[in-house]
């Protein structure tokens, strides 16, 4: 939380924890999957905001 400049936001990396719902059966080996994000960057100094948006893509292996 940055609280430098008084209001409240974020500063640096961010990590966000996702719940991910899954079938009762998966196929074996690697399980491909894709995360739509988007965020919104400001300026402390400038007030200036950006949105910016992305498809993330990663995958998993399933372990027995």
């Amino acid at each position: 939380l940055n609280t430098r400049s008084g209001k409240l936001g974020y500063r640096g990396q961010i990590e966000v924890n996702v719940e991910l719902e899954v079938p009762g059966t998966l196929p074996e080996g690697e399980i491909p999957f894709e995360m739509e994000a988007s965020w919104q960057v400001c300026s402390d100094r400038t007030g200036v905001c950006v949105r910016g948006n992305a498809t993330l893509y990663a995958s998993m292996q399933q372990i027995h």
